[in-house]
């Protein structure tokens, strides 16, 4: 008996599982493959509140809202007098500082002139070696000296032509940043993009990193 039940429900639960299967299938063909949605949000991909690299006066606005900026526009520039006057002490900086680097005349005229001494003093000495009391021993010593003080004279220069070479990079690295800072001058686009909002206007203060635009680009969602 209790055989013949099992039995059954065994196959009742087959005959469930055979009907879920059809009605699902049954499903399938009525969509046809295809998915309802009820519901959808979109939502912007590029959406950039655009900030103020520098702080200082807006001097100039360059858009408005409504209006469509290319990636790299300039939105608003700041007061830049004092940039633009280290600008061009920078320029003349690095100028002088590289004439001085060229200039290698101290240079030359060290090594001339440890060249003669030391000749002068070797000559002398030879003198001495051949005929006794032909230079003086005071004389020698100052010979000596003159050839020494020349010697030092160009390791001084080779020295002074190196710090040279280094205040050229110094003053290279320093008109980078005042040529960056100047740049940091004019407020630019990030993206492409239509302006939405522009929160400032000529005249105002901004501080380095407050907003100063909004741009968004409707093309991509």
């Amino acid at each position: 008996m209790k055989t013949v039940i099992t039995l059954f429900l065994f196959a009742i639960s087959l005959t469930s599982c055979f009907a879920q299967e059809k009605a699902a299938n049954n499903s399938k063909a009525a969509y046809d493959g295809k998915i309802k949605i009820n519901s959808a949000q979109l939502q912007l991909i590029v959406n950039v509140k655009i900030a103020a690299s520098d702080a200082g006066v807006i001097e100039k606005i360059s858009v408005t809202e409504g209006k469509h900026v290319e990636e790299g526009a300039v939105l608003l520039k700041l007061n830049q007098d004092r940039q633009q006057a280290n600008s061009i002490t920078a320029q003349n900086e690095f100028k002088i500082a590289k004439a001085e680097s060229e200039n290698d005349i101290d240079l030359k005229f060290a090594k001339v002139s440890t060249e003669v001494s030391g000749k002068v003093y070797q000559r002398s000495l030879n003198a001495v070696r051949q005929f006794a009391k032909s230079v003086s021993a005071t004389e020698l010593e100052r010979l000596k000296l003159e050839w020494q003080r020349a010697c030092l004279s160009g390791e001084q220069a080779q020295r002074t032509s190196t710090v040279n070479e280094l205040n050229v990079d110094l003053k290279k690295a320093q008109l980078e940043l005042a040529t960056v800072e100047l740049e940091n001058r004019h407020i630019k686009s990030p993206v492409s993009g239509l302006v939405v909002e522009v929160y400032q206007q000529v005249g105002e203060w901004v501080q380095s990193g407050q907003p100063i635009a909004r741009v968004i680009d409707l093309s991509k969602l």
